[in-house]
């Protein structure tokens, strides 16, 4: 599973508009996805970094 299917790197035509709105959609979804894993690992980093100091 590909981060850029071939399909999404073509130049979309007007009947491919659905499958790009819903493809920049799922982009979006895994952004703020992988947004939230890595403000969660900082916020689980800083009160460690504290301990260990």
């Amino acid at each position: 599973m590909g981060l850029f299917p071939r399909e999404a790197l073509e130049v979309p035509r007007t009947d491919h508009w659905p499958g790009l709105i819903s493809y920049l959609a799922e982009l979006g979804r895994s952004v703020s996805s992988a947004l939230r894993v890595a403000s969660a690992a900082l916020w689980f980093s800083v009160p460690v970094g504290w301990v260990w100091r």
